[in-house]
């Protein structure tokens, strides 16, 4: 079985017409399953947010297509994989040994201005900050969760993080 794991921004790209959903989308017809973290699912709300906020979406859309990607988790077309005790656990004990000045954070996205609890600066001022250090702490949040292979359009930094494989599906 051919499983695409997923981030959330490729799981929009399949319910919200935008630059690289053709590409996602045909990428995505190519597995058996697609699958993301549980997380993922409060990421993609946060997308449809951020919609909203933008203009590009009125809240019924967003509803709606909130709605279809209820159905595609129920019917199984989207599998959302629990974090479970143990995988949090590998993550902290990942973090636990990271070095002081890397940029972490617990969640990947937040709105606009909204920081976690684990850091005091959202991800943007991270990234702004030092992107490599952002997409290392990114490959440890996934490598933790027995993530192998990615699909980005970011493959110069993420080759060499601990993943199998590392390409781009799409072409922007």
């Amino acid at each position: 079985m051919k499983q695409l794991f997923s981030d959330a921004a490729y799981i929009g790209k399949l319910h919200w017409l935008e630059p690289g959903s053709t590409e996602v989308q045909a990428l995505a017809t190519s597995a058996d399953e697609i699958v993301c973290s549980q997380h993922g699912r409060a990421e993609f709300c946060s997308i449809g947010f951020r919609k909203v906020r933008e203009g590009l979406a009125s809240q019924a859309a967003v509803r709606g297509v909130f709605a279809q990607f209820n159905a595609d988790i129920a019917a199984t077309i989207i599998v959302l994989l629990p974090l479970t005790d143990a995988i949090l656990d590998r993550v902290e004990t990942a973090f636990a040994a990271a070095p002081a000045t890397t940029c972490l954070r617990a969640a990947v996205r937040p709105a606009r201005g909204e920081c976690d609890s684990v850091n005091t600066r959202p991800a943007s001022a991270c990234f702004r900050m030092n992107p490599k250090r952002y997409v290392a702490r990114s490959a440890l949040i996934m490598t933790a969760q027995d993530v192998s292979e990615f699909a980005t359009v970011n493959v110069k930094d993420l080759e060499g993080q601990g993943f199998r494989k590392v390409w781009k599906p799409i072409a922007l």
